[in-house]
């Protein structure tokens, strides 16, 4: 249970460092698609909210309610996730 909790989080963790990296370099090759930048910051997101819970299922509540709530205000920040989602959905069916 303890080995495959921290398995879950550096998977989470390890995914978000090359998602932040690749977009990175990208950009900085003006290779980067310009809807990149949102679609990243959302599975960042959503993979850092898993990484937490899974560190809050695993050591409980102590020491890490600061770090859960500052992750899932990530959600909300500009643009939101509900939005990245919608853009995303419009793009693909062209509307």
């Amino acid at each position: 249970m303890v080995k495959e909790g921290i398995g879950e989080i550096e998977t989470r963790l390890t995914a978000n460092d090359w998602l932040l990296c690749s977009h990175a370099e990208a950009f900085d090759a003006g290779r980067a698609p310009d809807t990149l930048a949102a679609l990243v910051k959302h599975e960042v997101i959503d993979h850092s909210v898993a990484a937490v819970e899974a560190a809050l299922n695993l050591a409980g509540s102590h020491g890490l309610e600061r770090h859960h709530r500052n992750v899932l205000c990530g959600r909300i920040h500009a643009p939101p996730n509900s939005l990245i989602r919608t853009s995303a959905g419009r793009a693909v069916l062209g509307v």
